[in-house]
């Protein structure tokens, strides 16, 4: 008894003497609503994270959206894809949908997020009397950008949506119900936007003013083009998608591979043939997802799980001469 007593004397006495030392932290920066969006680095900021958005923050042992888990929503829920694994995954393979699957919850509040991030940097970015207009109309080209690809993805797996701008920012109403905006009109918006995107964004960023490499990753011109064809061929649209295909061919910058194994080799992360990519994480993102797709009996890559994987009709439909079924 007397040892614990003796404890709790010292505890107090160290907690007086710890309790009369100046604590006061010393603050260096502070980002405000005050002192934030005042500089071109601020402004960069906005855009970066906006891209960012894409892979999403990490959930469990990978992440979200275009690195993980939006081809659930993609090549899963078509003819071409299967899923051996049960839960959520199977669901979408089996086309069981419904409210409560994991993976259709998370890909939309994702993508939403994305949204969110946009509006308040375009929001923010437009008002900024310390950019000059060519950096303004850049960076707001490619946040328009981006909202256009996440609402290109709302619309393929949900067809009309709450369309959010902007000019939702400022008078925000976080208990509010919106309506579901018709599908007509987000196209709409969307065609605009990459309209105006494409007149300003460059064919590359080689010798850019603003940005000092050649970003693989960022928004061009042929990847807008690309983005409005896309949704021009989902509209029927064909003159339209055939007039503006032809017009990334002119730019001279995208070419086929030439081998198309070696357009999936390591080596080969970026070439002609890519138009928009987001990199993914080796250390997380990509990692367990291509232990996803088999074969089990993988010679060198071993202990494969092998839950998705393309049909047999599908497979079988290629030429045997074909390279991508070889």
């Amino acid at each position: 008894m007397k040892k614990y007593i003796i404890l709790l004397i010292a505890a107090a006495a160290l907690t007086q003497v710890s309790c009369n030392k100046n604590l006061d932290p010393k603050v260096y920066s502070s980002l405000t609503n005050a002192n934030a969006f005042k500089t071109e680095s601020d402004a960069m900021a906005a855009v970066t994270a906006v891209y960012a958005r894409l892979k999403g923050p990490s959930v469990g042992d990978n992440y979200d959206y275009w690195t993980v888990r939006h081809f659930a929503l993609t090549d899963l829920t078509t003819d071409l894809g299967h899923c051996s694994y049960g839960g959520d995954p199977g669901q979408l393979s089996n086309v069981q949908w419904n409210s409560a699957n994991g993976l259709i919850a998370e890909d939309y509040r994702q993508i939403y997020k994305l949204i969110a991030d946009a509006n308040n940097a375009i929001y923010n970015i437009t008002p900024m009397t310390s950019l000059t207009d060519a950096q303004k109309t850049q960076f707001l080209s490619e946040v328009k950008f981006l909202r256009c690809v996440a609402y290109m993805d709302l619309t393929d797996a949900w067809g009309p949506v709450i369309l959010a701008t902007e000019k939702d920012v400022a008078a925000a109403n976080f208990t509010s119900k919106p309506n579901v905006t018709p599908l007509a009109d987000v196209e709409t918006f969307m065609i605009n936007d990459l309209t105006a995107c494409i007149a300003a964004l460059p064919a590359s960023y080689q010798n850019n003013g603003i940005y000092s490499s050649n970003d693989p990753g960022r928004a061009t011109k042929g990847a807008a083009m690309t983005l409005l064809m896309k949704l021009y061929m989902r509209q029927h649209q064909w003159q339209k998608a055939a007039d503006l295909t032809q017009q990334i061919m002119n730019l001279g910058i995208y070419q086929l591979y030439p081998s198309y194994k070696g357009l999936f080799a390591e080596a080969n992360k970026f070439c002609s043939e890519n138009i928009f990519s987001v990199l993914s994480d080796a250390n997380v993102n990509g990692t367990e997802l291509l232990n996803h797709f088999g074969p089990l009996n993988h010679p060198i890559i071993l202990n494969r799980w092998q839950y998705y994987a393309v049909t047999w009709d599908f497979y079988n439909s290629f030429d045997n001469n074909d390279d991508r079924k070889q």
